[in-house]
């Protein structure tokens, strides 16, 4: 019993006295800030101009000048010509992504993944339910036109 007793006080002692070291760290790096005067200047007044902020968050409006696209657009022969495990796009409900990373960590193997390059995998894409083509946006390409 006297050797637990001893134990505990020695904790107990070395807790209070890691308890002072912090306070006494912490209230030596608050000393050593450096206080910054500033004087009262008059203030100017500065000219307001009015600014009229759109709301508008409806991102599906067309640009005026239709050749303007920031997005750019492959018609699937463009797209079969990626076609091999050095270039691989795939087209997935009209949006075309370069899969080229995913074919040798594909679960199915690189045989399977190689069916879905150069071609519109849609189908193929849609009958997989492990699929999930938000993990794709990383490696979007563009649309197809």
């Amino acid at each position: 019993m006297k050797n637990r007793e001893i134990i505990l006080w020695t904790i107990n002692i070395a807790l209070i006295g890691a308890i002072i070291l912090y306070f006494v760290i912490n209230s030596n790096s608050t000393q050593n800030t450096s206080k910054v005067t500033v004087k009262n200047q008059p203030t100017k007044s500065l000219p307001t101009k009015k600014v009229s902020i759109s709301t508008n968050t409806n991102t599906n409006i067309a640009p005026k000048n239709n050749t303007i696209s920031t997005t750019p657009s492959y018609s699937l022969a463009e797209v079969s010509q990626h076609n091999n495990e050095t270039s691989c796009w795939t087209v997935v409900s009209g949006k075309i992504y370069d899969i080229t990373s995913y074919i040798y960590s594909h679960p199915a193997g690189v045989d399977r993944i190689l069916q879905g390059c150069g071609v519109d995998a849609t189908r193929m894409y849609g009958r997989v339910g492990a699929h999930d083509v938000s993990r794709l946006s990383n490696v979007f390409v563009g649309n197809l036109k």
